[in-house]
């Protein structure tokens, strides 16, 4: 049989060889070098929760006069993608998503919009209902944008 012997071929060309292993060891070093890297990379997590409390208040009139208004409002933003609400007597959390494609640089615009517009429904909601915002001192519900 005479074929090709690459280990043949490798021993008659040392200092070939030598080179070859050289030149790729030396590359792969430069480029390691320059590969892009980044501790802890920026990314912004697009979602809010909207909470509202109103003790005394049984988990229908939570659903029907907080949670169902809060979530119709949230739903003129342009770029939510979906609510997902839990009610129970007096209290109630809606979790806001907002859209894949929505820039990071508009995700806090939106969450100041869902801020302002939970802040609009205050009016609307029965006189005991209460809630906190980390956005604004006055907010009906908190809106908070996680990053």
């Amino acid at each position: 049989m005479n074929g090709f012997n690459l280990s043949e071929w490798a021993l008659r060309h040392r200092s070939f060889v030598w080179y070859l292993m050289l030149a790729i060891v030396l590359a792969g070093g430069l480029s390691y070098t320059r590969l892009g890297r980044q501790e802890d990379p920026s990314f912004t997590i697009k979602s809010m929760i909207v909470y509202a409390s109103w003790p005394g208040a049984t988990v229908e009139e939570m659903t029907n006069q907080v949670t169902d208004r809060v979530e119709r409002k949230l739903q003129e933003l342009g770029s939510l993608d979906f609510t997902k609400s839990y009610t129970t007597a007096g209290q109630t959390t809606v979790y806001v998503n907002l859209k894949d494609d929505t820039p990071a640089a508009t995700s806090g615009t939106s969450g100041s919009r869902c801020a302002t517009r939970s802040t609009t429904l205050r009016a609307t909601f029965p006189p005991t209902c209460r809630a906190r915002s980390s956005t604004t001192s006055s907010a009906t519900c908190s809106a908070t944008s996680m990053r």
